[in-house]
C-alpha cells in the first residue's frame, strides 16, 4: 500500500503495478510519433500557430515506421485512436503494411485525447482530419464513435475538448467557446488562430490545467469499462490485441496505480512517462 495526500486528507492506494513495458497483455497503448513540437525542448511551452494540430515531423514519421514490423506480427482485434492529426497519423503509417489491414478497424475515440494541456491540444479543423483519414483510406477510419459523442455534448466537433475542461468554470467556458465557433464559422481563420494561441497562453500563463488529474483519471476509467463491455467476449485471448494510440499524459495517467483525490495537481510519482512511440501492456 501507498499514500497520496491532498486537501488534508490521506488516501491509500494499492500500488501493484498495472501496466508492463513489453506486449503481453490483451491492451495495447502507444504514444504517437514525435511532432515538431515534441522537439522543441528549450520551448515547450512556446505559443506556436504551427503547433495547434501539429503532425508528425520526419523524425516521428520514422519513428513510427520502425514499429511496422513489429505491429505486423502482432493478431490486431480493433484499434483505438485520438482525434488529433498526429495520432491519426501514426496509425496510418503503422498498420499501412500489416499483412491483415483489410480486417483490421481504427475507431475514433474522443475520450484518449490530450485535453488543453498546451498549444498542440487544440484542433483546428476536425473535418480536414475527417477528409484526410476516412473510409476510403487503405486503413479503415471509423469515425461513428466520435460523432454518436459530440451529438451527445453541447460543444461542436472541433470543440469537443470542452466536455472535459472540467477546471473552467461553465460561463468563460462558453464564453471562449462562442467566440472560437463563430470564427470558425465565418472562416475568420487567421483570427481564429490567434484565438486559440490565446487559450493556450491563458492555460499556461495560470499554470492551471483546463483538466484535473481526478478527471482525467476517471476519463481513464470510463474508457477502460466500456473495452471491456465491448471486448467482454475476448478479454482472456491475450493473442488478440486491442491497439491504442494516444499521447503521453493520457497514458501516463493509465499507469497510475490508484484514484485521485480532486486537490491533487500531479500523476502518482509511480506512473509512467511514455516516450514516443513506445508501446506497453496496460491491465485491466
Amino acid at each position: 500500500m501507498g499514500t497520496i495526500v491532498g486537501n488534508n486528507r490521506i488516501i491509500r492506494i494499492n500500488i501493484k503495478p498495472k501496466f508492463t513495458a513489453d506486449l503481453k497483455g490483451k491492451f495495447l497503448f502507444m504514444r504517437h510519433g514525435k511532432t515538431d513540437f515534441n522537439s522543441d525542448h528549450d520551448n515547450l511551452r512556446q505559443i506556436n500557430p504551427s503547433y495547434i494540430d501539429c503532425h508528425l515531423s520526419n523524425k516521428g514519421i520514422e519513428q513510427v515506421k520502425s514499429k511496422q514490423k513489429l505491429i505486423n506480427s502482432l493478431s490486431i482485434e480493433k484499434v483505438y485512436v485520438s482525434p488529433f492529426y498526429r495520432a491519426l497519423q501514426t496509425v496510418s503509417l503503422l498498420l499501412e503494411n500489416h499483412p491483415n489491414l483489410k480486417n483490421i478497424s481504427v475507431v475514433i475515440h474522443p475520450k484518449i485525447a490530450e485535453i488543453g494541456g498546451c498549444t498542440h491540444d487544440f484542433i483546428f479543423d476536425i473535418k480536414q482530419n475527417k477528409k484526410d483519414f476516412n473510409m476510403n483510406s487503405n486503413v479503415k477510419f471509423d469515425w461513428s464513435v466520435f460523432d454518436e459523442y459530440v451529438k451527445k455534448i453541447k460543444w461542436d466537433e472541433n470543440f469537443f475538448y470542452f466536455e472535459e475542461f472540467n477546471n473552467l468554470n461553465d460561463d468563460l467556458k462558453s464564453k471562449i467557446y462562442n467566440n472560437l465557433k463563430e470564427l470558425y464559422d465565418k472562416n475568420e481563420f487567421q483570427s481564429y488562430i490567434n484565438e486559440l494561441e490565446k487559450l493556450a497562453s491563458f492555460r499556461i500563463k495560470n499554470h492551471k490545467k483546463f483538466e484535473s488529474i481526478s478527471h482525467e483519471y476517471n476519463r481513464f476509467l470510463d474508457f477502460k469499462n466500456n473495452l471491456n463491455k465491448i471486448h467482454k467476449f475476448t478479454l482472456k485471448d491475450k493473442n488478440k490485441k486491442i491497439l491504442m494510440i494516444s499521447h503521453s499524459s493520457f497514458i501516463k495517467i493509465s499507469t497510475s496505480p490508484g484514484p485521485y483525490h480532486e486537490k491533487i495537481k500531479r500523476p502518482h510519482p509511480s506512473c509512467h512517462p511514455v516516450k514516443n512511440v513506445e508501446i506497453i501492456s496496460i491491465y485491466f
